[in-house]
């Protein structure tokens, strides 16, 4: 196993680095950047800060949906649906409520307290944007 090393890139890897993202279609580094706000929203369903990454997931659709690939944006727009239902069902399982502490612990009593007592089913509606 070899050591990692705090170097950082060398200066011939970040040219080709730079000539590779240089030469990559929209559409590619659109996708890349919306499966990285995906899995980091998958790994912290349930907790705030899901929220953040799955509001900036519908954000970069919506900014770029006229100029992408139907196709893709279908997909694109399944997935944040999907995350959004997962994050609400989460949540009302026991996950942090909206707006609670974003840090890496679990939510606090207190904070748990006030969403508990939302018993309207329109109060649990999340919309995107709104903590």
């Amino acid at each position: 196993m070899t050591e990692p090393t705090t170097d950082g890139p060398t200066e011939e890897e970040m040219r080709a680095y730079l000539e590779n993202l240089r030469n990559a279609q929209p559409v590619e580094i659109v996708v890349q950047s919306f499966g990285i706000l995906a899995t980091a929203s998958e790994v912290k369903l349930g907790r705030g800060d899901a929220r953040v990454l799955i509001d900036g997931m519908a954000a970069l659709l919506e900014a770029t949906a006229d100029r992408m690939p139907s196709q893709i944006v279908d997909r694109m727009r399944q997935t944040v649906s999907q995350l959004q239902v997962a994050q609400v069902q989460v949540e009302r399982e026991g996950g942090e409520p909206a707006g609670a502490d974003t840090g890496t612990g679990p939510a606090t009593e207190e904070a748990q307290e006030p969403a508990q007592a939302r018993s309207d089913a329109a109060s649990r509606l999340w919309i995107p944007g709104r903590d």
